[in-house]
């Protein structure tokens, strides 16, 4: 039977478990306030709170993150409007404007 002292003693996984927590909260918060003076503040916050771990408060990683994610989008994007060009029953003016935003977008990913 255990004490009731010893309901109370922390193992090391308790710890650990606590700590995670903490950071991440801390982590979060730090991406929260930073989102907040965005122009999409809720957006800000649902694309990188899952990468607080790997930013860990620090403003370098997330403007790096930032970076990537942008990219990654901008990519897609560019893919996107590449296989909207090949669609079957565009008409001519319609296809050339989707051509000019992929050019435009590749041009910013270069």
């Amino acid at each position: 039977m255990r004490s009731r002292f010893q309901s109370f003693i922390l193992t090391n996984s308790d710890l650990i478990a606590a700590r995670k927590l903490l950071s991440s909260e801390t982590d979060t918060a730090f991406i929260k306030t930073w989102c907040d003076s965005t122009t999409y503040p809720d957006l800000c916050f649902s694309t990188f709170s899952s990468y607080a771990a790997e930013i860990q408060g620090s403003p370098k990683m997330l403007a790096t993150k930032s970076l990537f994610v942008t990219l990654n989008t901008t990519r897609s994007a560019s893919k996107t409007l590449y296989k909207l060009c090949k669609s079957k029953g565009l008409k001519p003016r319609v296809v050339a404007a989707l051509q000019d935003c992929v050019e435009e977008i590749s041009d910013s990913i270069v």
